[in-house]
């Protein structure tokens, strides 16, 4: 918990400060008002008070999950059924049986182009 070093620390630190003794009672050391008020004008100085180390033990845990960079694929190397690389434009033709651009087989053929000049062409 990280409750538990700061009540040592608090603690630690109260029991500095009832340490830190009392100035005379002589009528040297009061200021002047209500009794009970004590000037520290003549108490001694004393060392600084070193602080208190905690030691944390930490135990380790899992392992947190790395994002694993994902390789992109290289171009043209995804396939279809019939091996075509659709990333660059070739599509399967059964009239043909044959991977093509359906640009270029209209602009070979004569065929009109778009998707209906590929579709009436190769079924």
């Amino acid at each position: 918990m990280r409750c538990r070093p700061v009540a040592r620390i608090l603690s630690a630190m109260m029991i500095a400060l009832l340490a830190v003794p009392c100035a005379s009672s002589s009528p040297a050391a009061r200021t002047e008002g209500p009794p009970g008020n004590v000037s520290f004008a003549d108490t001694p100085a004393r060392p600084p008070v070193e602080p208190i180390r905690v030691p944390v033990a930490v135990e380790p845990g899992p392992a947190l999950p790395m994002a694993v960079p994902v390789p992109l694929p290289m171009p043209g190397s995804d396939r279809d059924l019939h091996g075509c690389i659709p990333s660059a434009g070739y599509r399967w033709c059964e009239r043909l049986a044959a991977c093509v651009r359906s640009w270029e087989l209209a602009a070979e053929r004569g065929l009109p182009p778009g998707e209906a000049g590929f579709r009436a062409y190769c079924g």
